[in-house]
């Protein structure tokens, strides 16, 4: 069975992006454990749900974000799905964003046209899966706050579940 959590002192990272001549940016993770006996094959994260949070708190779809959308595992090159040792845990992208740049990144592939992983500065509510060939598979959700400063983006977790929807 998998599990996801998020650990405070261990969920940003701060890294120079070649990508952006340089620049830092801030990376949210969260964290996926495997709490079966054996290892959980060909594990992958997807973004699932992309909803902007009104004043009151309330989430309203994003129209142009496209389920499911798949996330990359934190220090690797690709988008590959890996296997997940019982007692290993795995970090994974959520989102980014970069100094001197006024828009939040989630780390997420495909991208296409009329599919939106970049957005404007706001409040977001993010639901997140993790499955394998071999486990149970894992949902979340978290609240991502971006206020369009690259150092201050934040994400909290809302209850996590444990296994498929009822």
């Amino acid at each position: 069975m998998l599990r996801i959590e998020f650990h405070e002192n261990r969920t940003y990272d701060v890294v120079r992006l070649p990508e952006y001549n340089g620049a830092l940016g801030r990376f949210c993770h969260f964290f996926v454990y495997n709490d079966g006996r054996a290892p959980a094959r060909h594990a992958r994260a997807r973004l699932m749900s992309v909803a902007r949070l009104t004043e009151f708190g309330e989430p309203r779809p994003e129209p142009n974000f496209v389920a499911p959308r798949t996330l990359k595992w934190a220090d690797e090159t690709d988008f590959d799905p890996r296997d997940i040792e019982r007692g290993v845990p795995r970090r994974a992208d959520l989102c980014y964003a970069a100094e001197g740049y006024n828009v939040m990144h989630f780390v997420a592939v495909p991208v296409g046209v009329g599919v939106q992983t970049t957005f404007p500065p706001g409040r977001y509510r993010v639901g997140v899966r993790v499955d394998a060939d071999d486990a149970l598979p894992a949902e979340a959700e978290f609240d991502v706050d971006y206020k369009g400063d690259w150092a201050t983006i934040t994400i909290r977790p809302r209850a996590a579940k444990k296994g498929p929807k009822d």
